[in-house]
């Protein structure tokens, strides 16, 4: 069975005006699957269409998933859901 990230829906920002980079991985090995950059914009909290679509490579059911957010200010938040589908083999 395997599971593919879709979308990612930005919901809020604790800043503004800055670069933020979202890395997302699998398994022991960390396979990375995706990379996306994105600027927060003149307000902090960020309407709903902020909805990226996305392709990301397959995830094998059960594989653990990782994830790392960074951005140019050290403290600053952001809250995301991201979208997957299964599919049965």
């Amino acid at each position: 069975h395997e599971t593919h990230l879709t979308g990612i829906l930005i919901e809020d920002l604790s800043t503004k005006d800055k670069r933020y980079e979202m890395e997302i991985a699998w398994g022991d090995a960390w396979t990375r699957i995706l990379v996306h950059r994105f600027l927060s914009g003149e307000v902090k909290k960020l309407a709903a269409i902020q909805f990226m679509r996305i392709r990301a490579e397959s995830i094998l059911t059960g594989e653990k998933v990782y994830y790392r957010m960074r951005c140019q200010e050290a403290s600053a938040t952001c809250e995301v859901s991201l979208r997957y589908h299964y599919h049965p083999l």
